[in-house]
């Protein structure tokens, strides 16, 4: 299964979110999605997509893999959302992971990698705002 977890502070202190849980496809079958291509290397594959839609925002979510270093997909992601404000662009664990965080008026897209000497995993987390 793949779970994805979205936190944020609550009004008055504390933290309120979404946890989201999807099976993962078994080896050879490809996830069936409706919901659009996921922004990856060429050569990518998904692993995963599923979307959800809340009172006041829609989101999609991606997990794709590749053989491309984690260098490598960092430059295509920051040269992708070029056009986006850039909120986070962090390193984690000692360079072998990375988040990223662009936004472009009511949509953000989170992003979080992870690389191996086999490629590089990455998850996608694309919400748009809607307008109440």
């Amino acid at each position: 299964h793949l779970m994805t977890v979205q936190a944020q502070p609550a009004t008055g202190g504390g933290t309120w979110g979404y946890l989201a849980v999807s099976r993962l496809p078994k080896k050879g079958e490809k996830p069936k999605t409706s919901l659009g291509k996921a922004p990856a290397m060429r050569g990518s594959s998904l692993v995963s997509a599923f979307g959800s839609k809340d009172v006041g925002q829609s989101a999609k979510n991606y997990m794709v893999e590749n053989r491309y270093s984690l260098k490598s997909n960092l430059t295509f992601y920051r040269n992708h959302y070029r056009e986006w404000r850039t909120d986070l662009d962090n390193s984690l664990m000692r360079d072998k992971m990375h988040a990223l965080s662009f936004t472009n008026g009511r949509r953000k897209v989170t992003i979080t990698l992870l690389g191996s000497p086999k490629g590089t995993q990455v998850v996608i987390n694309s919400v748009k705002h809607d307008l109440l």
